[in-house]
């Protein structure tokens, strides 16, 4: 982690896709905002390169990843079913 201004609490990674993306920092307000902001950009710079026609193989593999396949999707029975309770609006906080 890396902090992105002397004056600055915000925290940042540096990440880079060797070679279809470049070095960048992405930050947030903490560590944890910090490292989802880093993986929601990678997945969208790789779904941008496959939609211009580029493919992602598995190391060793031939075989294309899709990366709408559901094991790339949030999975299921990773949480807690008290953390699941109620309406799934990913902005709603539960007070108490």
């Amino acid at each position: 982690m890396i902090p992105t201004d002397a004056d600055s609490s915000d925290v940042g990674f540096y990440i880079e896709i060797d070679p279809i993306m470049d070095r960048r920092r992405q930050a947030g307000t903490d560590s944890l905002s910090a490292l989802c902001s880093s993986i929601e950009l990678v997945r969208k710079a790789l779904k941008i390169f496959v939609a211009h026609g580029g493919v992602i193989h598995s190391p060793g593999s031939r075989l294309p990843i899709d990366l709408d396949d559901f094991a790339f999707q949030p999975q299921f029975g990773l949480l807690r079913p008290e953390y699941l309770d109620g309406d799934p609006d990913p902005y709603r906080r539960k007070s108490g």
